[in-house]
């Protein structure tokens, strides 16, 4: 320490700025509290407009603007999966990527062709149903700290939401090409 203050201090500076992430602190009633719950109570109530028109029954206007799309688009435009590219997509996921439901996105990429390919049908259903099981719609909210204070919720995708979405980009990407 004693070398460092005679050539700038910079030793000294750095022991300074290795400050750990603050405590999320929320203000109730004027009073300061660094308990999590409160802070979710607040992130919620800020959100809770977002989230409750999020959570409107939609589903019939849901079935309608599916039903008018897929008079649009006719089926033989979506291309079928194939075993290869759903294993190349299973693949591309990193192995430290973030996994909320048990469910690694590169899970599917280890089933037998039999499974994948029972798998892949499933998914097709999903496209043509236009809609997702109920049981694996919902998402898990992180909150994830802002530069100038407070936090905003970043929704984490289901393993097999985020594998479908990458086997699909493609189809999306050319899509937008051609308009």
């Amino acid at each position: 320490l004693d070398e460092s203050l005679h050539t700038g201090g910079s030793l000294l500076h750095r022991l300074s700025r290795q400050v750990g992430a603050a405590l999320p602190q929320v203000t109730i009633n004027g009073q300061v509290s660094f308990d999590p719950r409160d802070e979710l109570e607040e992130v919620t109530a800020a959100w809770s407009v977002q989230w409750e028109a999020m959570q409107q029954d939609a589903g019939p206007q849901l079935r309608a603007a599916v039903a008018r799309l897929a008079a649009k688009v006719p089926e033989a435009e979506l291309p079928p999966f194939s075993l290869e590219h759903a294993r190349a997509v299973a693949k591309s996921f990193k192995q430290c990527t973030a996994v909320v439901d048990g469910l690694h996105p590169r899970h599917p990429g280890y089933l037998s062709d039999s499974a994948l390919a029972t798998l892949l049908r499933l998914l097709r259903g999903f496209e043509l149903l236009g809609q997702w099981p109920e049981s694996v719609r919902s998402h898990l909210f992180k909150l994830i700290p802002k530069q100038r204070g407070g936090r905003r919720p970043v929704a984490l995708f289901r393993g097999l939401f985020r594998f479908w979405g990458k086997l699909r980009v493609g189809v999306l990407r050319d899509g937008q090409e051609q308009r």
